[in-house]
């Protein structure tokens, strides 16, 4: 009975180890696509689809 408790317990800690792996990669992804978030509509707006009066102020 004994080795199954220490089965039991490094299999528990094996999926929290991975959870806690896959969660660091969710982070990564998520801070970069909130980096190109925040920068890309600066870049998808063409200077032709301004007013005018916005046009001369560039």
């Amino acid at each position: 009975m004994d080795w199954k408790k220490t089965l039991n317990i490094s299999a528990i800690a094996l999926v929290a180890w991975l959870l806690v792996v896959e969660w660091n990669n969710f982070s990564d992804l998520r801070a970069a696509e909130q980096r190109t978030a925040t920068v890309a509509p600066e870049l998808l707006i063409p200077e032709t689809a301004l007013p005018a009066q916005q046009q001369s102020h560039l």
